[in-house]
Order: C-alpha cells, then sequence, then structure tokens
C-alpha cells in the first residue's frame, strides 16, 4: 500500500503544470455538481418526509372528523330512541349514557382537530365554500352546541322530541364536519402538489446552475491558463536555447501587459542585446587577429632592419679601425661609412614608418576593446533587470501562497462553525434533523475547500521551482559573460603592454635616428679635414659601437613585440573558440 501511495505521489510531482492547472479548475466542479447532486438526494429525502407527515396530518384529521361524526350520529340515534320510548328502566339508563358518551367523544375529537389546525398553523387556509378552517369550526361548535343544549333541556326535562330546529342545528354541524374532511383532502394534495412543483424548479435550477458555472469555469480557465502556459513555454525554449549558445532566436510580436509579458520583453531585450555584443565582440575579435597579424609583420621587418643597421654598424666599426691603423684608406672607410649611415637612415625610416602603423592599429584595437566592455556592461544591467523581475514572480508567488493560507483559515473557521450548527441540531432533537444535514455537508464543502487549497500550495510550488529554474538558466549565462568580461580585460591589459612596448620603441627609433644624423655630420667633417682622420676614427668607433647597442636593444624590443602579437594572437583565438559557441545566425 505504502508502495502504491509513493508511486502515485511521484506521478503527480512528475505531472505538467497544464495538468495541475487543469486539475485546480476540474476538482472544484466534480466537488460542486457532487454536492449538488447530494443536496438534492438529501432535499428528496426532505420532500418525502414532509409529504408522510402531510399524509399524517390530514390522516388524523380526516380520523377525527369522521369519528366526530359518526359518534353525533350516534348520539343522534340514541336520542332518537329514547324519543321513541322504546327503552325503560336500566336500558333507558344505559342509553343516555351512550347519549352523554358519544357527545363527550364528539367533543373530544373536534377538540383534537382543533389542537392539530392551530399546531399546523391551518386556521386561515380555505375549504371549497369559501370558508376559513377557523370559521368552520366556528360554525360547527356554534350548531353543536346549540344542538346538544336543546338535548340535554329535552333530557333533563325527561319530554323526549325531535323538533326541526335539533334537526337544522345537526345537518348544519355535520354540513362542518364534511367541508372539514373535505378541506384536509385537498389541502394534502394541494400541499404536496405545491412541494413537488418547487423540488421540480429546484432541481431544473441546479442543473442549469452546474452546466452555466461548468462552461463559465471551463472558459475562464481557457481564457487564462492558455495564455499563461504559452508564455512559459516560449521562456521555457528561449531560455534553453540561450544556455545551449543559440542566439537566433526571434523576438515576439507582442507581449502581454503583465508580469509575464515584461519577463517575455526583457528575455527578448537580453537576446537581442547579446547577440549584438557576440557579434560586435566577433568583428573586433577579426579586427585585433588582423592588427596583430600586420604588427607581427611589420615586428619582422623591423627586425630584418636592425639586422641590416647591426651589419652597417658593424662595417662602420671595422671601417673605423682600419682608418685608425691605416690614414691610406681613410677615404674608402669613409665611403663605406656614408653607404651605411643611408642605409641606417633608409632602414630606421622604415622602421619609424612600420612602428607608426603598428601604433595606429594597436589604438584602434584598445578602442574596440573599450567599446567591448561598454557594450558587456549594457548587457549585464539587461540580465539585472530580467533577475529583478523573476524576484518579482517569486513575491507574486508567495502573495498567492498567503492567500491560500487565508483560505484555509477561512474553511477551518467555517468546519467549526458546522460543528457548532450539528451541536445545535443534536439539542433540537427531531426538528433539528435537517439541519444537521445542512451542517454536515457544509463541513465537508469546507473540507473540500482546504482540499483544494492544498491542491493550489502544490502549484505554486511548482511554478516557484519552475522560475528557479529559469533563474538558473540565467544565472550560468551570467557566468558565460563573466568570463568573457575576464578574457575582455586580460585582452585589454595585453593592448596596454604592446602600446608602451611601441612608444619605447618610438623614443628608441627617434634616438637612432639622432646618432645617424650625428654620424653623417661625423663623416662629412672626416672628409673636410683628413688631419682629423685619426680622431673622427675614434669617435666613429664609438658612435658605431653604440649604434651596435642601440640595435641590440631594437632587436630585443622586436622580438618582444613579437611575443606580445603571438600572445595577442593566442587570446584572439580563445575568444574566437568561447564565441563560435554562440549561435549568431
Amino acid at each position: 500500500m505504502k508502495t502504491m501511495c509513493r508511486r502515485g505521489g511521484l506521478y503527480l510531482f512528475r505531472m505538467s503544470l497544464r495538468w495541475w492547472l487543469s486539475l485546480l479548475v476540474g476538482i472544484p466542479i466534480v466537488m460542486y455538481a457532487f454536492s449538488s447532486f447530494y443536496l438534492l438526494s438529501v432535499q428528496s429525502d426532505n420532500v418525502n418526509k414532509m409529504k408522510t407527515s402531510i399524509y399524517d396530518i390530514s390522516y388524523q384529521v380526516d380520523t377525527l372528523v369522521l369519528n366526530a361524526d359518526r359518534d353525533m350520529y350516534q348520539a343522534l340515534v340514541a336520542y332518537s330512541n329514547l324519543a321513541a320510548g322504546q327503552f325503560n328502566g336500566s336500558s333507558k339508563e344505559q342509553e343516555l349514557k351512550n347519549l352523554n358518551d358519544n357527545l363527550k367523544e364528539t367533543e373530544d375529537r373536534m377538540m383534537g382537530v382543533t389542537q392539530i389546525v392551530n399546531t399546523q398553523q391551518l386556521l386561515d387556509m380555505k375549504a371549497e365554500n369559501g370558508k376559513k378552517v377557523s370559521e368552520l369550526l366556528a360554525d360547527f361548535n356554534e350548531q353543536y352546541n346549540a344542538w346538544s343544549d336543546m338535548i340535554q333541556k329535552t333530557v333533563q326535562t325527561g319530554r323526549f322530541e325531535i323538533s326541526a330546529d335539533m334537526k337544522q342545528k345537526f345537518e348544519a354541524g355535520r354540513a362542518s364536519l364534511d367541508a372539514l374532511g373535505n378541506m384536509t383532502d385537498n389541502y394534502a394534495d394541494s400541499q404536496i402538489n405545491d412541494i413537488q412543483g418547487n423540488v421540480d424548479t429546484t432541481e431544473k435550477s441546479i442543473y442549469v446552475s452546474i452546466v452555466v458555472i461548468s462552461v463559465v469555469l471551463i472558459g475562464l480557465a481557457i481564457a487564462v491558463l492558455v495564455p499563461i502556459l504559452r508564455t512559459i513555454r516560449k521562456v521555457v525554449m528561449k531560455t534553453v536555447r540561450l544556455a545551449d549558445g543559440d542566439l537566433t532566436v526571434e523576438a515576439d510580436s507582442k507581449y502581454r501587459r503583465n508580469e509575464l509579458g515584461d519577463m517575455a520583453k526583457a528575455l527578448d531585450r537580453m537576446i537581442s542585446s547579446i547577440r549584438g555584443l557576440v557579434g560586435g565582440i566577433a568583428a573586433t575579435a577579426e579586427v585585433v587577429s588582423q592588427s596583430a597579424s600586420q604588427m607581427q609583420t611589420a615586428s619582422h621587418k623591423s627586425a630584418e632592419g636592425a639586422e641590416h643597421i647591426a651589419a652597417s654598424a658593424k662595417e662602420v666599426s671595422q671601417g673605423s679601425r682600419v682608418q685608425a691603423n691605416a690614414a691610406g684608406e681613410t677615404a674608402k672607410a669613409i665611403e663605406e661609412m656614408t653607404v651605411g649611415i643611408g642605409r641606417i637612415a633608409e632602414n630606421t625610416l622604415s622602421i619609424a614608418d612600420h612602428s607608426t602603423l603598428t601604433s595606429e592599429q594597436v589604438e584602434e584595437s584598445h578602442t574596440a576593446v573599450m567599446n567591448i566592455s561598454v557594450q558587456m556592461g549594457r548587457v549585464r544591467e539587461e540580465i539585472d533587470q530580467l533577475t529583478q523581475i523573476i524576484q518579482s514572480l517569486e513575491l507574486r508567488s508567495e502573495q498567492i501562497a498567503a492567500i491560500a493560507e487565508s483560505i484555509t483559515a477561512f474553511a477551518n473557521q467555517t468546519n467549526i462553525l458546522s460543528l457548532n450548527a450539528s451541536i445545535e441540531a443534536a439539542r433540537a432533537g427531531e426538528h433539528g434533523k435537517g439541519f444537521a444535514v445542512v451542517a454536515e455537508e457544509i463541513r465537508k464543502l469546507a473540507s473540500s475547500s482546504l482540499q483544494s487549497v492544498d491542491g493550489i500550495g502544490e502549484l505554486v510550488s511548482e511554478t516557484k521551482q519552475e522560475i528557479s529554474q529559469v533563474s538558473g538558466s540565467m544565472d550560468r549565462t551570467s557566468a558565460a559573460f563573466q568570463q568573457g568580461s575576464v578574457l575582455v580585460q586580460d585582452l585589454r591589459s595585453r593592448l596596454d603592454a604592446i602600446v608602451q612596448s611601441m612608444q619605447l620603441m618610438t623614443e628608441q627609433l627617434q634616438e637612432n635616428s639622432a646618432i645617424t644624423e650625428q654620424m653623417s655630420a661625423s663623416s662629412e667633417e672626416v672628409s673636410a679635414a683628413m688631419e682629423q682622420s685619426a680622431s673622427a676614427g675614434v669617435s666613429n668607433l664609438a658612435l658605431t659601437e653604440q649604434v651596435t647597442h642601440e640595435t641590440d636593444e631594437q632587436i630585443k624590443l622586436l622580438e618582444r613585440i613579437s611575443e606580445g602579437s603571438s600572445r595577442l594572437n593566442e587570446v584572439v583565438a580563445e575568444l574566437t573558440e568561447q564565441l563560435n559557441q554562440f549561435k549568431l545566425k
């Protein structure tokens, strides 16, 4: 049994939200119909009891009236026998006793009729002749008392005679009795017909109300639940596709004017912002990749130029040494030095041009990275806004749970009231049985309301779980963008280092250019004054050593630039790999 209950509970928890909401509408309809049919059954039993009670009252009145009529007739027969002189002695006494007993029984029976009519409040009911019951009873009492007084007077005087007035009083009394008997029969039939008509009208009204309420509830459920389920399915589908990196989700053309519509609209805005951000990052990554490639090419060319400068400086150094050892070869050394200086100037200019181009490209990459950072900040704001909407939905769910608790308290109070009503009905005894049945039905309806409220609480819990799933998807999306922000910050830091290296290289190139101009001036001085060739050779040797040293520093700087370009390519590759997780088209 426990295993079956556990399986049933697992099956209920696995039901979709659509089935839960359908049960939320269907169970109250079924409970309402069941309670209505049960109340109809109770009403039918009560009607049958009322019919039985009405027939009992009619039967009692008819019995009393018929017996009173019989006793009155027997009293007349006894009086007639006495008036005929058929008895004497003890037989006469016995006949007088029968006369008095019949008169007494007639009075007792009519007193019973009067008591029943007063108890049932039938005094104002009219008979077929148009008179009320109270008037018929008054007429009977008047005629019967007059007739009884006439008989008693004749008995006292001993002169038994039947006068026309006595006969008229007797017939008038019996006519009132007949009218009362017919009235009770008509009363029973009319009351039963009225009750049955009311019961039929009530049954029709209940059946119509069941159909109308069911149709209205089902229509309202369809009108309310279908848009809610459609919106939730769309949001779940979009968040799942977003978590899978699919950014091709199209935005809805219309939104509902409630929290669900705001959530769907915010989700579409977030997806659009993410799609623009990822597209911009991809475009910027491509530009950065191209700039890195160009910068790496420029660094290679600069390295080649630096090697040429180093080779020229070595040649100038060798020439200076030869000039110092052999003055006769000064002219040739000067020519070689002039050629080397020209090549140094050309290479320096070429390196300066490449450095300028590389610096501009690095600045553009730095600006693009800044734009990416700003755009990612905007996406983060959209994610925060969507998180606030989800928190609002969680608050509404808690408010619904609070309302359900209020309904539970109301149902418990109703249950207590029904218990008090049952106690009062029990005190009332036989007259409170119908009220006890109604109190029991109220208690059952309160219990049904408690069960429905429990179902609402479970539905609210299921809705909060689905909202938590959407919040989890948003957290994973936020984490992915946080990782992208870290990569962008890393790229930004590396670009800053490259910019500093380019500035340092530019300063060294300017210094090399100044040295080259100084070497050119020195060459002119050597050509103008051969007598100073020794000192100029020493000066040239020092300058060429300095150029060689600066050229070696420049080569090292270019190697660092090349390494930075390679690392920049690796960062761009990592960023591109991250972007490939998103589907834009």
